[in-house]
C-alpha cells in the first residue's frame, strides 16, 4: 500500500470517527466509507412537438390572468410539451410571466399568464 493510500485510509477513518458520512474513491480505485452514492440520472430524450401540437396559437392569445389547457396527444412525453410551451411563453411574455401545471387527469398542460 502506497503512502497516498495510507494517508487516505487514515483520514477516512478519522472523519468516520468524528461521525461524518463519506465516500472516497482514490485515483487507484479503492473505496473508503459507507456513504451510498446515487447513480446519475439520465435525461429522457425530448421529442419535438412542433407540428404535432398547436400550442403557439393558444399561448399567443392569452391575456393577463387568463389560463388555457393544451391537450397532450397520446405517446408524447409531458416534459416535451412543457418544455416547448415554457420556451414559447418566455419568448412571448418574458421569463416568469407564466406558470404551468399538469391537469388533474394527466392529459393536458394548463398554462396561466401572470403578467
Amino acid at each position: 500500500m502506497s503512502i497516498t493510500e495510507k494517508t487516505i485510509e487514515r483520514l477516512a477513518n478519522q472523519l468516520t470517527n468524528l461521525g461524518c458520512d463519506l465516500k472516497i474513491i482514490s485515483p487507484e480505485g479503492y473505496e473508503y466509507g459507507e456513504l451510498v452514492v446515487a447513480p446519475k440520472k439520465s435525461a429522457k430524450p425530448v421529442v419535438d412537438v412542433r407540428g404535432v401540437v398547436d400550442y403557439r396559437a393558444v399561448i399567443d392569445t392569452l391575456g393577463v390572468g387568463q389560463s388555457a389547457i393544451i391537450a397532450l396527444p397520446d405517446g408524447l412525453p409531458m416534459q416535451s410539451l412543457r418544455s416547448s410551451v415554457s420556451s414559447r411563453c418566455a419568448k412571448v411574455f418574458g421569463s416568469g410571466a407564466t406558470t404551468s401545471s399538469l391537469t388533474n387527469d394527466g392529459k393536458g398542460l394548463e398554462v396561466l399568464r401572470l403578467e
